[in-house]
């Protein structure tokens, strides 16, 4: 009896698990798919170590297949595999092998997302708690992150950690690793902050040349390479951004505006503002009223472009 080979179409489906139920039910039970079926689920354990590439992962495959056949002391005549085959068992291991190496460099992982003029409040599989500032995402590996406790952070978030073993978030500024704890970390245009509000934070530079570990009210900012700490006097239970409150202090004016835009998702333009700085507070609630906190202390004017107030431009108020 022949076996009736699942399309390409079908496969890919299945390995990003989109079948419908009636799909999955007639895959689950088909007697012709059992060897298939087994393999897959047996090449669904294997996983991706944490930062490691999926190029990375094929090259190491493919250097120790090539160690062990070096070590081969004797070569000895080998009949091809798929010429001792049927046909449709040919196809089948050709087809296996896709699915196998699939698996092997495509790791579970879930991306969260929180989109421009939105926060968002994540529950991670640990139990621990991550509310997202707007345009920042996190990714982790959702099958194992329970086990493992890390993951990757572009832009702001704020961490309630569950009590257990180290946790890691990942930037591409520099790690932070805690046990139980909250603290604060925002990675952006290739600078890092790290707030620590309870238990103890360690902080890594990117280059490993520098670790610091923060206690409650302290703070790290990656500098050059390294890290510079700092003392916080009065701190919130929680950052004031989680609350829709955004202060600055004596702060780049494109910073300002950079989390004005992230925050009400408008588009901001204006010219020679370099080296401006800005000690300003603004709300989330209402564009205009953050608008002219800012205008105000530069005397500037604003004049939106579009009907629906998601372009805008700053100008000198003289003009």
């Amino acid at each position: 009896m022949s076996k009736h080979l699942p399309t390409d179409q079908f496969l890919a489906r299945l390995l990003n698990r989109q079948l419908s139920e009636e799909e999955q039910n007639a895959w689950d039970l088909d007697d012709q798919q059992k060897d298939l079926r087994n393999l897959i689920n047996a090449a669904d354990q294997l996983k991706v170590p944490h930062k490691q590439s999926k190029e990375d992962a094929w090259e190491q495959m493919m250097q120790r297949i090539q160690s062990e056949e070096d070590a081969s002391p004797v070569q000895t005549p080998v009949i091809p595999l798929f010429t001792r085959l049927k046909p449709w068992m040919t196809a089948a291991a050709a087809v296996a092998v896709l699915i196998v190496s699939y698996l092997i460099l495509t790791p579970s992982s879930s991306q969260i997302s929180a989109p421009l003029g939105q926060q968002l409040t994540h529950q991670l599989p640990d139990q621990s708690t991550v509310i997202l500032n707007a345009g920042s995402e996190i990714s982790y590996d959702a099958e194992s992150f329970a086990e493992t406790r890390v993951l990757e952070l572009k832009g702001e978030a704020f961490f309630k950690v569950a009590p257990g073993k180290s946790f890691i978030v990942d930037t591409e500024e520099g790690d932070v690793e805690v046990l139980g704890t909250s603290f604060n970390t925002r990675a952006r245009d290739g600078k890092m902050e790290v707030i620590c509000y309870t238990g103890k934070v360690k902080v890594t530079a990117e280059s490993g040349s520098e670790e610091v570990i923060l206690t409650p009210g302290q703070s790290a900012n990656t500098y050059q390479g390294g890290l510079n700490t700092a003392e916080i006097a009065n701190l919130d239970a929680a950052p004031q951004w989680t609350k829709g409150v955004f202060s600055f202090k004596k702060s780049d004016f494109s910073d300002v505006v950079a989390e004005l835009e992230r925050q009400f998702d408008v588009q901001v333009q204006y010219e020679n503002m370099e080296g401006r700085t800005l000690t300003i507070t603004f709300f989330n609630d209402d564009m205009e009223l953050a608008l002219k906190t800012i205008c105000e202390a530069l005397d500037l004017n604003y004049i939106f472009t579009d009907e629906d107030k998601s372009k805008v431009v700053l100008k000198p108020a003289q003009q």
